[in-house]
């Protein structure tokens, strides 16, 4: 640790050695050069197991790692973190902001669909109206339908169409 550590490089593989040392002699310019490193690899995603740095970053009061632990959980599933062999272990308030972030995903998700559903609705709307429209066109050349003072929706174009029971082709190609 002496004479220059703050020269050496912090790793992912010696972070957790060195930062248990600078915690027992209260070397605090390392400590938090580990914490660092320790949310580098929660950030990244080097670090599989999200919780299990959570409860390491609990244990040691390590506000930074904590912050970056909960923010990357939101990503869980709620299955994923009520499976979690250590959850238990996990503080009470922690526990409610991942769940909370949890939900909060979610519902953008559902929002994002219900908008991209909306569109695909419209759409199909829209095409299905042109299509009724092109179909009543049809009768309308076949001298079967007329019109008259009615609104111009799909579920008229349908239903005057659908009144088209003659044999008589239409005179358009």
């Amino acid at each position: 640790m002496y004479p220059s550590m703050e020269e050496k490089p912090v790793t992912k593989n010696n972070c957790y050695f060195l930062f248990k040392l600078a915690h027992e002699y209260q070397i605090e310019s390392i400590a938090h050069k580990c914490e660092r490193v320790m949310a580098f690899m929660v950030k990244a995603r080097t670090e599989d197991d999200v919780l299990s740095m959570l409860l390491y970053g609990q244990k040691y009061q390590l506000k930074s790692l904590i912050s970056t632990c909960i923010y990357e959980a939101r990503r869980l599933t709620l299955k994923e973190l009520k499976k979690h062999k250590s959850r238990d272990e996990i503080e009470p308030d922690n526990y409610v902001r991942i769940a909370e972030g949890i939900i909060q995903r979610l519902e953008a998700t559902v929002e994002t669909q219900c908008k991209v559903n909306k569109q695909i609705k419209e759409g199909c709307l829209n095409r299905l109206k042109q299509a009724s429209c092109s179909l009543f066109g049809h009768a309308l050349a076949k001298g079967i339908a007329s019109v008259a003072s009615w609104e111009a929706n799909t579920d008229t174009y349908l239903y005057r169409v659908k009144a088209d029971t003659s044999e008589k082709k239409c005179a358009s190609p």
